[in-house]
C-alpha cells in the first residue's frame, strides 16, 4: 500500500463573510470544511509594547512603540541563536560583578503596566558554570517596592519570577533554566493571578499572589542586570525579547514556543489580533482569518500540505486562526483502513489509527483475494468492534466521499450499522451507514438537526442489492449544494463502479461532529470489510467509477494523487510512472487503458482525466 506524503486537514469555521457554497463535488477547499461564517471578536486585545530582536545588532524596539533601548557597557552579538525560532542573532551579556554589559530601555507610558498586566517572552541560554548567586535576567523594578523581575534561584538552575507589590519579594519558581541550554521563559501577571511556563509547560498556573499597591512603576526596563542591587549581572545569552501590557492566554504562548510558518514575535502578534478581532489580515502572501472549531490542542498547529494551508488554534474552546487557500482543488484522503496488517492502522497519512477488541478477526477472504479484510459474526457481540478517536480531520462537515468494500451476509440483522460516527442524538449531527430495514440494500442516515437540518434521515436505501453474501465495492458521496432550500444536500451512491441513485437531504449546517468512527458499533454485522477509505471532499462521479477498478491497482492513496493531477494541473510521479493532465480521452467517465507504454484514465464526462505518455500523442495535452 501506498503512503501519504504529510498532509492534514481541519475542521473549521472561517472568520469573513460568507465565502461561497460548494461548487459540487471535487471543486474548492471548503468542501470538507465547516460552513464558513463570520467568527465575532470575543477576546480582549493583546498590545505588543516592547520587542527586542536583536537581528539588527542593536536594541532597537520592533513593536510600534519605539521603546529602543541602549546598550551599556559593551554588550556583543552572537550567531549561536534558538533553533525554535526566526533567529540570526542573539545578545551575550559578560555578567562581570558591577560593571557587567546590559540594555537598559527607558521607562515610558507604554511600559507602565498600570492596568496591573503584563506577558514577558524571552530566550535566554544561561552560563551554569558562573557560581553567583541571585543573578537577574529581566528587571523592571524600583527598588523593590514595585516591580518585577527574572532572577536565579540562589546560586542553582531554577529561574524565578519576583513580583513585588507592597508586599514585596514574592518569588514563583519557574524551572532550571541557569542550565547551559537555551530556554523559553514566558511570564504573565494579571492583577493578583501569575503564569510562567518554560519551554512550552505551564509550571506556574494561575498562583496567587498579593497586588494590593501595583506593580506598576517609573523604573526603566533592564536586560542583563539588576538596577537596585550590585553584583547580579547575568551571565550569558539572550534572544527574541517581547513585552504585551495584557496577560497571554496558554495557547497564546504555547504558540510562541513553536511558531508557526516560522513567524517572529511581531508576526505572531498580527495571528493574535486576528484571533482577538475577528479582522482578516496578511503576512506575506498568506490571508489569516479567525476560525473556530479547531481540534488540535491549545497553541498547536499544523499543515495541510496537500492545499497549503495552515491552521493555529490559540484557546480551549477550539478558537484560533487560519491561512486557507480556498482556490485549490485538491482533494484528500484523511482515513484509509485496509487491514492488511490485522490491524486497524491508518495509511492515509493523519494517523486516525483505531483500536480493534478481540472479537475482531482477519480473514484471506478479500475483494483481490490478497491482504486481508476484518470479519464480523454478529451475536452483539461488544467485543466484534473498532473504534477510531475523533480527530480534526475526521470531523468532516460539508462535504465527504466514503469508499468501501463489503461482504454482507442476508442474515445480518435489519437496521445494523456497520460504520457510524454519530451518537445518533436527536440533537447532534451525524452519520451512519447501515442495512435499510430487512431489505438487500445498503444506505446512509443523515442527522443534521443539531446545525438546523433534520433528525433521521436515511437515505439512497432504494437501490444496490449489496446484501447478498457477495463482495461489493461501495462509494457514497455527499455535499452541501448550497441552493439556499430545505434540501441543500446532495447525496449519491455507486455500486460495482455504477451510479444507483442520487437524492437530496437536508444538510442544514452539517452533519460534522466529535463522536468517534465506529466499525460494527452494535456487534450485529455479520460480514466483511475491506478497503474503508474516507475523503473529505466529495469526488466526482468519475473518480468514484475510477476506485472500484483502480487503473494499474493502484490503491487510494496513489489514487488520490492521480485525482490531484487532474484536478490541479500539474503534472506528478504516482507509482514509479509520470502523470499528466490530459483532454479527448473517449474511454467514459472512471475507466482506464493501456496502449503499449501509454496508460490513460478518464475522471470526468468531457473527456478529461490523466496519463502516462511515454510515446506519440495519441491525445491533447492541457
Amino acid at each position: 500500500m501506498g503512503h501519504k506524503e504529510g498532509a492534514i486537514e481541519c475542521l473549521i469555521e472561517i472568520a469573513s463573510v460568507h465565502v461561497g457554497a460548494h461548487q459540487g463535488p471535487g471543486r474548492g477547499a471548503a468542501a470538507g470544511l465547516l460552513c464558513l461564517t463570520l467568527l465575532t471578536a470575543s477576546q480582549a486585545a493583546a498590545d505588543l509594547v516592547g520587542y527586542w530582536s536583536f537581528e539588527a545588532g542593536d536594541a532597537s524596539d520592533g513593536s510600534a512603540y519605539g521603546n529602543d533601548g541602549t546598550l551599556v557597557n559593551g554588550p556583543i552579538f552572537t550567531d549561536d541563536v534558538p533553533a525554535a525560532i526566526p533567529s540570526t542573532r542573539s545578545i551575550s551579556f559578560n555578567g562581570t560583578d558591577n560593571t557587567g554589559s546590559y540594555v537598559q530601555i527607558p521607562h515610558a507610558d507604554s511600559l507602565s503596566f498600570t492596568g496591573g498586566m503584563v506577558t514577558v517572552s524571552f530566550w535566554m541560554k544561561a552560563n551554569a558554570a558562573d557560581p553567583s548567586p541571585w543573578l537577574r535576567a529581566i528587571n523592571k523594578d524600583n527598588g523593590g517596592s514595585h516591580g518585577f523581575e527574572i532572577q536565579r534561584n540562589d546560586a542553582g538552575a531554577t529561574a524565578a519570577l519576583r513580583i513585588d507589590t507592597a508586599t514585596n519579594n514574592q518569588s514563583k519558581a519557574i524551572g532550571p533554566a541557569w542550565n547551559g541550554a537555551w530556554n523559553h521563559i514566558v511570564f504573565s501577571l494579571n492583577n493578583g493571578m501569575a503564569s510562567a511556563w518554560l519551554n512550552g509547560v505551564r509550571t506556574v498556573n494561575n498562583s496567587a499572589y498579593f497586588h494590593t499597591g501595583g506593580f506598576d512603576n517609573t523604573a526603566d526596563l533592564v536586560l542583563g542586570r539588576s538596577f537596585q542591587e550590585g553584583a547580579r549581572e547575568y551571565d550569558g545569552l539572550m534572544d527574541d525579547v517581547a513585552v504585551w501590557d495584557t496577560a497571554l492566554n496558554h495557547g497564546m504562548v504555547l504558540a510562541l514556543y513553536r511558531p508557526i510558518c516560522g513567524y517572529d514575535v511581531t508576526q505572531m502578534q498580527t495571528l493574535f489580533n486576528v484571533y482577538t478581532s475577528g479582522v482578516p489580515a496578511t503576512i506575506g502572501e498568506r490571508q489569516w482569518h479567525a476560525v473556530s472549531n479547531l481540534l488540535l490542542g491549545e497553541g498547536q498547529s499544523f499543515v495541510w500540505t496537500n492545499r497549503n494551508e495552515y491552521y493555529l488554534q490559540l484557546d480551549a474552546a477550539g478558537h484560533g486562526v487560519a491561512s486557507t487557500n480556498l482556490a485549490t482543488a485538491a482533494v484528500d484522503l484523511v482515513g484509509y483502513w485496509t487491514f492488511d496488517g490485522e490491524d486497524a492502522s491508518d495509511l492515509s497519512g493523519f494517523g486516525n489509527d483505531g483500536t480493534v477488541e478481540s472479537n475482531v478477526a482477519f480473514t484471506n477472504d478479500t475483494p483481490t483475494g490478497t491482504g486481508r479484510a476484518a470479519a464480523f459474526f454478529g451475536g452483539s457481540d461488544t467485543l466484534a468492534q473498532i473504534a477510531v478517536p475523533n480527530s480534526q480531520t475526521l470531523a468532516v462537515n460539508d462535504a465527504m466521499t466514503l469508499s468501501f468494500w463489503v461482504k454482507m451476509y442476508t442474515d445480518t440483522p435489519s437496521w445494523t450499522r456497520f460504520l457510524r460516527k454519530s451518537d445518533e442524538s436527536s440533537a447532534r449531527n451525524g452519520w451512519l451507514i447501515d442495512r435499510d430495514s430487512s431489505s438487500f440494500n445498503i444506505g446512509i442516515r443523515y442527522d443534521t438537526a443539531g446545525g438546523g437540518g433534520t433528525f433521521n434521515q436515511n437515505r439512497l436505501s432504494s437501490s444496490g442489492s449489496e446484501i447478498d453474501g457477495t463482495w461489493h465495492h461501495v462509494v457514497i458521496v455527499a455535499y452541501d449544494n448550497g441552493n439556499g432550500t430545505t434540501a441543500n444536500g446532495t447525496t449519491k451512491k455507486f455500486v460495482d463502479g455504477v451510479l444507483k441513485l442520487s437524492q437530496t437531504y437536508d444538510h442544514g449546517t452539517g452533519f460534522g461532529n466529535t463522536s468517534p468512527l465506529e466499525f460494527n458499533n452494535q456487534g450485529n454485522f455479520i460480514g466483511r470489510l475491506d478497503e474503508v477509505a474516507l475523503w473529505c471532499d466529495a469526488l466526482t462521479d468519475g473518480m468514484a467509477i475510477a476506485l472500484y477498478a483502480p487503473v494499474l491497482g493502484f490503491d487510494q492513496t496513489q489514487m488520490r494523487d492521480l485525482f490531484n493531477v487532474f484536478l490541479t494541473g500539474q503534472e506528478r510521479m504516482v507509482g514509479g510512472r509520470r502523470w499528466k493532465p490530459v483532454s479527448g480521452l473517449s474511454l467514459g467517465e472512471g475507466q482506464s487503458a493501456i496502449s503499449g507504454d501509454n496508460i490513460y484514465l478518464q475522471l470526468d464526462a468531457a473527456g478529461n482525466g490523466v496519463a502516462v505518455i511515454i510515446s506519440g500523442t495519441l491525445f491533447t495535452l492541457f
